[in-house]
Formats: structure tokens, C-alpha cells, sequence
């Protein structure tokens, strides 16, 4: 018996022995390019036995015997490839990418590359050419109108200007509404540098813009709650998923390794898209309420134009200047200069089997439109990675930034270039004027008895080339973000410590120049007290430290059960600390001054230096996980969890959990084999994502009030501690409550993707609905508690929308001419939902009389302010004929658009390609300072209807006596009155349409085929284009002065809606070459 048994035991040994035996293949992966790709995925059908390319695309596999088996070839953003194995010991295996941009790869949380059909919710990839297409200075400009779900945002269209991107809608009342920032993984800090306050506002950009484009090799948008849900509440906005540029090994002709140059420069000019419209009817003075033909007027309210010699200015010196009283077209227009920009970039590539690197040198130099501005740009980024022993790995990744620059102030202040330039005589020259060592155009000099005197003929207004030469705002950054990674990879394990930093100091400085002047004249117009100007001088400095450290600890495990089923498992910690510190010196030229004049220094005061500092910390700690399952890589689930510990909110309230789950099916792999499929429908994808994400308060939102020392406010004055060398302290106006909640955003969205006719039309479409809980914000207070305000949850708000594209082929043929549709539409109902009882609205911020606010029933941001009254829809007049303002304020609109859409074709024969995008925006409002100043100086076309003369408001009714009764108008009013007494006291009046249609980029290139030059000389790539940005806009017909993106508010402040005299926007265009070695 035994021997029997022994025997069995035996056949069955040597029967597994044959069936385990196994043969070793070797193999190499090349892209589309004839170079090695590396991390492509290697499986043997129907078994779990696999393996991925090293750095140089080659991989080692012990497989089964048999003539079977097949290899499956699976890289990101290209076609699945499956090769027979015929008994051949190596194999060269090349990839096809994917003809659809349905297919590809996508970045997701925390840095992961992604298949797109692997996802259950909306993604979109930009690459590096469509994101330098138009050559823009700003990575995060260049994705308009190539997004959906976005409302992107750029208020000056040039460089070193503010950037506010807003994924499916506004969320938060308090917090920063911008998407995360994410860079290879890291979270970033987008911080402001604009400066604003009532009357002035100083944008020197957002550090979001400080990244190059020609660094980034990809841009992936999450836009909702689903897809950056891991990232937990610094992901509750959406994120942006910037991926840079990495080393590669590129090969030589002796199949040795060689270093990869690349070489770029761009030249750009600027010139300003749109300039208000103006009346060309009228002159200087005021015809109305003072001298027809004042000399010191800013006002346009004077007579005709004559075309006749007419003496203007002040009279100095027994002599004054003469010119025709004739209209000047272009004087706003000859104000500005041209920009110019120059950008250089160069990089290094290269490697070696188990190590890579690159290296590039930035430099972006330009000067502004308004005359003494620039902003310069350098920068050097490193990275690389090698493979180390025993399965362990590293990278590291360091970019080095500077700036400098100079900008205009902008508001109604002293220091604004814009409010003084608006305010000229619509007959004055004003490039004439740009010489300031002329008597009559100088602002500022001493006559022959040694007194300060200006010769310029505005009394009310000051020259603007003075201003911009003389009130001197300056900004420095040198900011560097970094990361290391560690990690050890074996079969299926993949362990690795990410560790993340993001770090700047930003430096501002602001010069307000000693003016003593009084007028030159001679004929006792100008009166030398109120005619004179007084400035004291002034001074403020500010220097402001941010910094981020993100580390991530992640287990990764993927296995594949068998041909059909696998899963990919992550689990991690998170640990986030955030800071920033701020010290500031002001010397005020209104209460204070400059000793010594044009002396910039803090000794340098006539009274107490008004100082203040801050500093500002937030941690969180975090654990996640991540599990994914795929079916037939046709079905795919992923379930995400995290938990996060935040700092800013008590102990009993610091902890807030969020899930999340996808669906994505691939229906059209049931079609496999059918004519359907290969002739029609080749791709379809159905996907549905939900997830819930939290946000915690700012630092110290629960906290109870601190004190501060302020200026103390009296009826005599203000007075500023110490006073006699006596302190005095306050308590802050606004405290904090302990049973502060963070805010939640609960989502879900449901989508499709479709390709048809191989490829030729494409599309996507995607539903959201989310909905944000607990919003945190300072809720107001009556004076009589002793504070002003306090921090607590308020309410509710919600978005829903749709996201969609489409793109489609018409013209494909086989001598290489294509041309390519494509477009994008997104519409978001933003609506504020509920309110603590007793709260009407919470002011988010405001100019003017107007504010935006959240009340309940609006979307946020809605105009909140007094308007012309109406009665069933007509306008209500005085015994005047003059429109009465409403006794309260009224809800008007908001700054959101209601849709967003672009459309855009790329026409291309073999290396010659023509881009175009247009934009549009449709709906919302924005208040126009522009047209307020213009109105009321008699500037606006809209202030010469009916030839200035008196005449009835339209579709008007006044009130008999205080009876309910209205009865039609036919009292004529005074164009005059209503704009210089009227129109400000109604500050809606100034709200104008914000819709637009912008031509966004076009640009022509040319890759010149390496046929002419590969093999005679050290050229690999020879490229050149001409190229444009921001190059026509339209706008609706109440908006005849800016572009409606020019904003006051900088990118991160949720008091957009207001251009208060901002920075205008640019029209940009250029040449480029680029070369590489």
C-alpha cells in the first residue's frame, strides 16, 4: 500500500514540476517617440504574474511555458496592446496613443496617475501644448476655455496679474473659494498680493500665477467633491493637479545616453484691450454750475466743440498756453505705453537606466502699459529620481522663485493713476503732458521765490504722469517649493513617505511722495488755498512669511485575483501644518508725515509709527484610505474615507469624517467584436461619484476676543497709543464661540462619455448637485454688546450644474490634414439656502454705498444697496423729473455668471497647426467706478442724450402727494443734476452687464520636420508660431468702459463684483522660437 501511495505522490510532484515550469523573457516599451516609457504595466493573461518597466522602458519576466500565453501592455494614455508569446525570448513592444481625449491618463488625489475610465466622476486633462497654445504668462489663464465646470477668472491678462479660479461654484462665505493647488503632489499655498482698502487697492498678483508654464507637463481638474475628496478639507473647493516637467533617458545614436536641451524665447507686447468709450461733443468747464470754460476743470460739462484757439491752463510768468478747443480722440488712449515682455527658458533632460534628471533656468522680464511698471520673474527648478538597492526608491523636486515689480495703485485715492487719468477734459492732450519739467504740465516745483508751486491746469485732479511716477508701490517674493519622496516597491507592496514643503516671504513697499503746492496763476482764478494740493508723505512697509508642510505616509497594494477581478488598496496618513507670520510699519500721510520729504524710512516720521503684526497657525491630521476594484477593466468602484483633526476648532468639534465612492463602467466593452462599436459607438462610459467633505474654521475663529492697540475715535479726532507716553489697549471688536462646526459640502454627480465614429465626435456631460452645511463667517453684533461681531455657523448654501463638452473631426486624411471642434458649456445655480433667524445678510465686502452680501433666496455675492425706486415697473421721479432713491437697500443681481461656454478649432497640416479659442460669459453684474467718475465728469457718451438738453426719464411716474397713487411723468430732467448729484447717491445705477465674448487665444506654429536638419545639425526640434491672448472682446451694451474680469478683489477675496478703477486688462501678442538639442 505503501508503495503505491509513494509513487502517486511522485507522478503528482513531477506533473505540478512540469506545469510550474516557467521560461524568463526580457523586453522593451517604447512611446510614439521610439523612446523607452517607463512604469508600463506587464501581466500575463489570466494570471496574476506581472511586472512593470524600468526608467529606460525594459522589463524581466519569469512566465509560464506554453504557447498561450499572452502578455497585456497597459501604460497611461495609451492604447492597450496584447502581444502573443511564440517562445521568443525578447520582445520590443511599441504603444499607440489614445485617438480619444476620453481615454488617456488623468492626475488624481494625492499625485496618483489614473486611467480615465478607471474614474467615476469628471476629470479633465490639459497637457502642455493646448496650456502654452497661446503662450500666456499665467498656467492657470491658459486653461479658459478649455475646461468645463470652470469659472476662470483673470483680471489683467498680463504677467505679475490676479488669477481666481472657481470649480462648480461659489462654496464659502469666509474661506478662500479658489481650487487646491497641487504640485507633484504637493499642496501649495495661493496666497494673495493684493493690498486693498476703501479707497485704494494694489494688485501685485497671486503666488498662484508664479509657476511657468513651459515647466508643466499636465494640468488634471477635479472639479468636485468626488474627486479630491482624499485631500479632505483643502480639497472641499475642487483641485488643479499641476504635473512639471521630469527627467527622461534619451538615447543617442550609440544607443548611449545624451542630455535633452530645450530652448525657448518669447517676445510679447501688451496694449489694453478695452478702453471706455467717450462723448466727443464737449469740452472742458461746466456750462451748468460754474464757469463755462474753466481753466481748472475737470469736468466735460462745458460748451461745443468749436475747433477754435482757445487759451487753456494756468498763466505763468505773464504767458499761458494756447490750442484748439477741439475734441481729443485718443487722450486716454496716448496715455499708456506698449508692453513688452521677454521670456526665456531653457532646460536639461537626461538619465540613465536607474537614475533621471532636469534642470531649467526662467526668466520673464517686462514692463507694464502704465508708465514705470514692470514685473520680473526668475526661476530654477530641479528634479530627480533614481532607483536605489533593494527595491527602494527616491525623488526630490525643488523649485527656486523669485519677483519683483512694480504696480499702480488703483481706487479713488491720492496714488490712483486711473481715477486722475479719467478725469481729464475730454480737449486736454494729455501725452503732452508727460514732460514734468515743463512749468505748465509739472506738478511739483519751485518758482524763483522758493516756493512750491504746480503749473498744471487741474485743480481737482492731478497729472498722471506725476502720479505715476512718484507714488511708487514695489513688490519682492522669493518663495521656493519642494518635495522628497522615499519609497520601497516589491511585487504588489508600494510604500513611500512623501514629504512637502511650500514656503515664501513677500515683501511690499509703498511710497506716497510730500506735495506742497500751491497753484502758479497768475489771474486769481486758481484759488491758493482750496486750489492748492497737501500731501504730507508717507510710507508703509509690509513683510509678510507664508509657509506649508505637508507630509503623506502611504501603503499602496494592488493585486490582480485572476483575469478578471483585481484591486488596488491605499491606506495613509496625512500630516498639514500651515503658517503665516505678517509685520507692517505705516507712516500715514494723513495723520502722521514725512520729516525729511521723499525720505523713505521709518525714522524718518512726524509722529508714532503705526505698527502691527500676526501670526497665524493651522494643523491638521489625517488618516485615509482608498480602495479601488475593477472588473474586466470594464467595471470599476473606488470607496475613499478620511478622517481629519484640525486645530481650529475645539476639541469636542475638531474631528470630521468624510467618505466617498465612484462608479465607472465602460459599457461599450460588452460591444467588443460587434459592427456597432467599430462603426459607430466606440467608446461610452457611465459614472456616478458622491462624497462628502468638511473645512474647518480660520485660526482662532473660536477663539474669545484678544486685545488690540488702536486709534481711539472721539468727536475731537482720533488718537493714537501711547499718548503722553500712556498706553492704552482695547478689546478686539470680534470674538470667537467654542461650538464652532466645520463646514461640510455633501455631492454627488452623474455623467457620460461618449465617442462615435472612431473617434471623429467626442463628448462628455456631467449633472452635480452639492450642497455646503454650516457655513462660518463673522455674523454682526449691535454696538451695544460691546463687540461688533463674532464667528459662527450661519447657514446653508447650494450648487447645482451641468459640465459639457464636445469635440469632433470633420476633415482627417491620410496626406495630414485635420481640423478639430471643440467646446464647452457649464452653467452653476448658486443659491444661499438658509440663514441663522434674526440674520437677513452677511456683508462679504463692498465700495461705495453698494455691498455684495449672502442672503437667503440669492445666490452669493448678490448687489445690496439703494437703487432708483420703481412702482410696477416705472421709474419714480421728483417734482424735478429726477429719479428718488430707494429709502433701503434693495437685492440687485450678483457678480456669478449664469453660464460659462467656449468654442474653439485647431486646423493642422503636418507640422504647420492653427489655434483658435473664444470665451464667453453670460449674466452676472459688476459695479463700474469707470462709469461713475465718467459720469459724473461729463466724459460717458451717455451724458450727451438728447444734446445735454433737459428731457423726461423713461417710462416714469411720480407720486401724488403721499397717496398710493402714480401718475405718467412729463417733467423734463437735467442730465446735468442727475449725473453730478444723482447717480452716486444710487450707487446700482453703476452696476453694468458683466457678459462677454472674449477671442481668448489664437495663435499659427510651425514645426519644422527633422528630415531638413536632424542629420546636419545638433538640432532635434526646430518650432516658431506668432501667437495671441485676450486679442477682441464684445461686451453687452449698458458695459462701454472695461473689461467686466477686471477686478479690485484680487484672486483669493470673495469681494469680487467691483472694478474700482483696477488694473486694466491687456491684449497680448508675440512671436516665439524654441529649439531643441
Amino acid at each position: 500500500m505503501k508503495r503505491p501511495l509513494l509513487l502517486f505522490v511522485l507522478l503528482i510532484s513531477v506533473c505540478m514540476s512540469a506545469f510550474a515550469q516557467t521560461h524568463n523573457v526580457t523586453g522593451k516599451v517604447l512611446d510614439e517617440t521610439g523612446q523607452g516609457y517607463p512604469g508600463a504595466g506587464i501581466l500575463v493573461k489570466g494570471t496574476a504574474v506581472g511586472t512593470v518597466t524600468d526608467v529606460d522602458g525594459n522589463f524581466n519576466l519569469d512566465i509560464p511555458d506554453g504557447k498561450k500565453n499572452k502578455l497585456i501592455v497597459q501604460a497611461l494614455g495609451y492604447v492597450a496592446i496584447t502581444v502573443s508569446d511564440t517562445g521568443q525570448s525578447e520582445f520590443i513592444i511599441r504603444l499607440t496613443r489614445t485617438s480619444t481625449t476620453l481615454e488617456g491618463a488623468v492626475v488624481t488625489a494625492l499625485g496618483i496617475k489614473r486611467e480615465k475610465r478607471e474614474v467615476g466622476y469628471n476629470s479633465t486633462t490639459v497637457g502642455a501644448d493646448d496650456l502654452t497654445a497661446g503662450n500666456n504668462t499665467s498656467a492657470l489663464s491658459s486653461l479658459q476655455g478649455k475646461v468645463a465646470g470652470a469659472n476662470i477668472t483673470s483680471s489683467t491678462g498680463g504677467p505679475g496679474g490676479s488669477t481666481r479660479v472657481i470649480l462648480r461654484g461659489e462654496k464659502s462665505i469666509l474661506k478662500n473659494n479658489n481650487a487646491l493647488i497641487v504640485i507633484d503632489g504637493v499642496i501649495t499655498n495661493n496666497y494673495d498680493r493684493t493690498t486693498s482698502n476703501v479707497l485704494t487697492q494694489t494688485d501685485f498678483g497671486n503666488s498662484a500665477n508664479d509657476l511657468d508654464p513651459d515647466e508643466i507637463e499636465s494640468i488634471s481638474v477635479l472639479p468636485g467633491a468626488a474627486a479630491a475628496a482624499l485631500y479632505g478639507s483643502a480639497g472641499s473647493n475642487g483641485a488643479l493637479m499641476i504635473t512639471t516637467k521630469k527627467g527622461k533617458r534619451h538615447a543617442g545614436e550609440s544607443g548611449n545616453s545624451k542630455v535633452d536641451i530645450t530652448y525657448k524665447a518669447t517676445y510679447t507686447q501688451s496694449d489694453i484691450l478695452k478702453y471706455a468709450e467717450q462723448q466727443h461733443q464737449f469740452g472742458q468747464g461746466n456750462l451748468y454750475g460754474g464757469i463755462y470754460d474753466d481753466r481748472r476743470e475737470n469736468f466735460s460739462w462745458g460748451a461745443q466743440f468749436d475747433n477754435k484757439l482757445r487759451p487753456w491752463g494756468q498763466i505763468i510768468d505773464g504767458k499761458q498756453l494756447v490750442k484748439p478747443y477741439s475734441d481729443q480722440p485718443n487722450n486716454i488712449k496716448d496715455f499708456f505705453n506698449r508692453g513688452q515682455a521677454l521670456n526665456n527658458f531653457v532646460s536639461l533632460s537626461g538619465g540613465s537606466d536607474k537614475t533621471t534628471y532636469y534642470l531649467s533656468l526662467n526668466a520673464l522680464n517686462s514692463n507694464g502699459v502704465t508708465p514705470n511698471t514692470f514685473y520680473n520673474k526668475y526661476s530654477v527648478r530641479f528634479n530627480a529620481s533614481t532607483q536605489l538597492s533593494n527595491n527602494f526608491y527616491s525623488t526630490i523636486n525643488v523649485n527656486y522663485l523669485n519677483s519683483y515689480s512694480r504696480a499702480e495703485s488703483g481706487g479713488q485715492a491720492a496714488g490712483s493713476v486711473l481715477d486722475n487719468l479719467y478725469q481729464s477734459a475730454r480737449d486736454i492732450p494729455i501725452s503732452e503732458l508727460k514732460d514734468l519739467s515743463n512749468k505748465y504740465y509739472s506738478q511739483q516745483y519751485i518758482d524763483t521765490a522758493g516756493i512750491e508751486r504746480y503749473g498744471y491746469y487741474g485743480a481737482y485732479a492731478k497729472n498722471p504722469y506725476w502720479v505715476a511716477q512718484n507714488y511708487d508701490n514695489r513688490n519682492k517674493t522669493d518663495r521656493i517649493i519642494g518635495d522628497f519622496v522615499v519609497g520601497f516597491k516589491k511585487g504588489e507592496f508600494n510604500v513611500s513617505n512623501r514629504l512637502g514643503i511650500d514656503g515664501s516671504n513677500d515683501r511690499s513697499f509703498y511710497k506716497v511722495p510730500n506735495l506742497n503746492a500751491k497753484p502758479a496763476d497768475e489771474s486769481g482764478l486758481y484759488d491758493p488755498i482750496s486750489n492748492s494740493y497737501l500731501s504730507s508723505g508717507g510710507y508703509s512697509q509690509s513683510n509678510n512669511t507664508y509657509f506649508t508642510l505637508n507630509n503623506d505616509l502611504m501603503v499602496n497594494f494592488t493585486h490582480d485575483f485572476d483575469k478578471d477581478f483585481g484591486v488596488n488598496a491605499l491606506a495613509g496618513d496625512n500630516i498639514s501644518m500651515v503658517q503665516s507670520e505678517g509685520l507692517s510699519g505705516v507712516i500715514d500721510p494723513g495723520t502722521n508725515g514725512l520729516v525729511i520729504p521723499n525720505f523713505y524710512n521709518f525714522t524718518n516720521n512726524n509722529g508714532p509709527v503705526t505698527t502691527s503684526n500676526f501670526i497665524n497657525r493651522r494643523r491638521e491630521h489625517s488618516l485615509y484610505a482608498d480602495v479601488k476594484f475593477n472588473f474586466q477593466r470594464e467595471l470599476f468602484l473606488e470607496v475613499t474615507a478620511r478622517n481629519t483633526w484640525s486645530s481650529t476648532l475645539v476639541f469636542s468639534n475638531n474631528s470630521y469624517f468624510y467618505p466617498g465612492a465612484n462608479l465607472s463602467w465602460v459599457f461599450t466593452e460588452r460591444l467588443n467584436g460587434t459592427k456597432f462599436k467599430k462603426n459607430v459607438m466606440n467608446y461610452g462610459k457611465f459614472r456616478f461619484g458622491a462624497a462628502g467633505v468638511g473645512a474647518g474654521g480660520i485660526p482662532y475663529s473660536n477663539n474669545p476676543a484678544g486685545y488690540t492697540q488702536s486709534a481711539i475715535s472721539s468727536a475731537f479726532g482720533s488718537v493714537i497709543p501711547p499718548f503722553n507716553s500712556q498706553p492704552a489697549y482695547q478689546v478686539q471688536s470680534t470674538f470667537g464661540t467654542s461650538d464652532l462646526k466645520p463646514e461640510r459640502t455633501r455631492e454627488y454627480e452623474i455623467g457620460v462619455d461618449l465617442s462615435f465614429l472612431n473617434d471623429r465626435i467626442s463628448g462628455s456631460f456631467t449633472y452635480y448637485n452639492s450642497l455646503t452645511l454650516d457655513l462660518i463667517t463673522q455674523a454682526p453684533l449691535a454696538a451695544s454688546t460691546g463687540f461688533l461681531s463674532y464667528y459662527t455657523n450661519v447657514g446653508d448654501i447650494s450648487n447645482k450644474g451641468i459640465e459639457a463638452t464636445l469635440r469632433g473631426t470633420p476633415i482627417q486624411t491620410k496626406w495630414g490634414l485635420k481640423w478639430e471642434l471643440f467646446g464647452t458649456y457649464t452653467r452653476n445655480k448658486n443659491n444661499v439656502e438658509s440663514l441663522n433667524k434674526g440674520l437677513e445678510n452677511v456683508t462679504l465686502g463692498g465700495y461705495s454705498g453698494l455691498a455684495i452680501v449672502a442672503a437667503v433666496g440669492h445666490p452669493l455675492g448678490t448687489f445690496y444697496g439703494n437703487d432708483i425706486q420703481y412702482w410696477n415697473g416705472h421709474a419714480v421721479v421728483n417734482d424735478k423729473g429726477l429719479p428718488v432713491a430707494t429709502t433701503k437697500p434693495v437685492y440687485k443681481g450678483s457678480y456669478q455668471p449664469k453660464w460659462v461656454a467656449s468654442w474653439g478649432t485647431d486646423l493642422s497640416w503636418k507640422g504647420l497647426k492653427l489655434h483658435v479659442v473664444f470665451v464667453t460669459k453670460q449674466g452676472g453684474l459688476v459695479y463700474n467706478r469707470t462709469k461713475s467718475i465718467m459720469d459724473f465728469t461729463g466724459v460717458s457718451q451717455e451724458t450727451t442724450v438728447n444734446g445735454r438738453n433737459p428731457y423726461v426719464w423713461n417710462n416714469s411716474v411720480y407720486q401724488v402727494g403721499t397717496t398710493n397713487n402714480y401718475l405718467k411723468n412729463t417733467t423734463k430732467f437735467s442730465p446735468y443734476d442727475y449725473y453730478t448729484n444723482v447717480e452716486n447717491n444710487v450707487p446700482m445705477q453703476n452696476l453694468v452687464n458683466a457678459s462677454f465674448v472674449r477671442l481668448q487665444e489664437a495663435a499659427i506654429t510651425y514645426r519644422i520636420p527633422t528630415k531638413y536638419y536632424a542629420k546636419r545639425t545638433p538640432f532635434g526640434g526646430l518650432e516658431a508660431g506668432l501667437f495671441g491672448t485676450n486679442l477682441l472682446l464684445w461686451t453687452a451694451k449698458s458695459n462701454q468702459y472695461n473689461d467686466p474680469e477686471e477686478t479690485s478683489a484680487g484672486a483669493t477675496s470673495n469681494g469680487q463684483g467691483f472694478n474700482y478703477s483696477a488694473r486694466p486688462s491687456l491684449r497680448n501678442y508675440g512671436i516665439y522660437i524654441k529649439a531643441t538639442f
